[in-house]
């Protein structure tokens, strides 16, 4: 996250980004246990970096008893992720809000260029077309002009030249080139040959109004052709960049659900753990503030997996076009092992559906073990039911799903 430091100074958007993770602004809070702790404020980057160490100093601990469970490393880190992850989730927004404006603007560049050019097209194909007929026009009337200078006998010479040509074939007209190459008056035929030739080019003024039409038609194709292809690929610039800035909230969404879900289960088997027994009772701060945290997230966790399956609140926010590729990958890897014989366990029956059914039964569990614990009903972590939630949820759907969508 260092990187974003130096990123775009004075950006209202990045400055946001810089004002959420920099900032000593949030709350940290080190617990020596859970009656007594130090409050200070800090960055979210800090916090990102403190529960790290304190999770290494856990890995690195030779007994894991309830003295571990109610000590100030489990409590530091289990009590410290929601301010920060709040923070991070709004940085995120806030960045996504940056590309969204970037990518307006460049729309804004984008049309406004294609448009010149389309005005430039329109303009410059008819001037181009009215020079063309205007010298055509000119030359034509400069060899009218030159023909009405000749004297009447080249003239008449000429006539009778031309109807001699008229009538011969083609055969007979090469061999009279042919062997008038070697004739001493060669320069004077050639000379007779292109003024017959202008002669046969005249017309009575049919051919001339045919080639402008001609020149018309086809300058009109051209504009038209040149006009649609400038659309088009203004169409497909302003397609393309609203789907890569409005599928970037796929990685939210993916890496949001993930989280959520593997923060539930933790929050469920926090409070099964201190209600289980008393020597757990004092590994969390209150019973209640865990229930409402599962509350408030479990409409997330619902909410972020169907943004992926169907799409965002925005209506540019398409759904994951891998989506469906994604669950059948992860629902070939989840084997349904049952035979003829009825599956006994959740896990087994789960394994038989696809990757996106077994996030509704997770979600299912989780609302379940909300529910009873709303009535006092609370958990036990020894309960097979909550082990195998555990499994089928963050577990295998981080394996099998989110690590394959992450992949495509």
């Amino acid at each position: 996250m260092t990187d974003i430091i130096p990123y775009k100074p004075n950006n209202e958007y990045m400055e946001n980004v810089r004002k959420l993770l920099f900032e000593n602004n949030i709350k940290f809070f080190f617990y020596l246990n859970n009656t007594y702790w130090e409050e200070s404020t800090t960055t979210a980057t800090e916090i990102s970096y403190i529960i790290s160490n304190h999770v290494g100093k856990l890995l690195d601990m030779d007994s894991d008893d309830a003295g571990v469970a109610n000590g100030p490393d489990s409590l530091i880190i289990r009590n410290n992720n929601n301010y920060p992850t709040t923070a991070m989730n709004e940085a995120l927004k806030s960045m996504i809000n940056y590309l969204i404006a970037l990518n307006e603007d460049y729309q804004k560049i984008f049309m406004i260029i294609m448009i010149v050019i389309i005005c430039i097209n329109v303009i410059v194909y008819p001037i181009v077309y009215f020079t063309q007929i205007k010298k055509l026009r000119e030359n034509r009337y400069e060899v009218l002009q030159l023909m009405t200078t000749l004297p009447k006998t080249v003239i008449s010479g000429i006539s009778a030249s031309l109807n001699k040509i008229k009538d011969e074939k083609t055969a007979t007209q090469t061999m009279t080139i042919t062997n008038t190459s070697s004739n001493p008056n060669y320069e004077q035929n050639r000379q007779e040959e292109s003024i017959i030739k202008l002669f046969t080019s005249i017309s009575d003024g049919t051919s001339k109004a045919s080639i402008e039409t001609s020149i018309l038609i086809l300058m009109i194709i051209i504009v038209a052709l040149s006009c649609v292809s400038y659309y088009l690929g203004m169409n497909c610039f302003m397609v393309s960049s609203n789907n890569l800035v409005f599928n970037c909230h796929h990685i939210n969404y993916l890496f949001g659900s993930v989280t959520y879900l593997f923060g539930v289960c933790a929050r469920i088997f926090k409070v099964s753990l201190a209600t289980c027994d008393e020597s757990f009772k004092e590994s969390i701060l209150s019973i209640d503030d865990e229930i409402q945290n599962i509350q408030r997230i479990l409409p997330y966790l619902v909410n972020y997996f169907q943004f992926i399956r169907l799409g965002g609140e925005d209506r540019r926010e398409v759904p994951f076009s891998e989506m469906s590729t994604t669950i059948n990958t992860a629902s070939d890897l989840l084997t349904c092992t049952v035979g003829l014989t009825p599956p006994k366990t959740v896990m087994e029956s789960v394994h038989c559906l696809t990757s996106a059914m077994q996030f509704i039964v997770s979600t299912g569990l989780m609302k379940k073990f909300y529910n009873n614990m709303l009535y006092s009903i609370y958990p036990d972590p020894r309960d097979v039911s909550l082990q195998q939630l555990w499994q089928i949820g963050p577990i295998e759907l981080y394996q099998t799903f989110s690590i394959q969508q992450k992949k495509n």
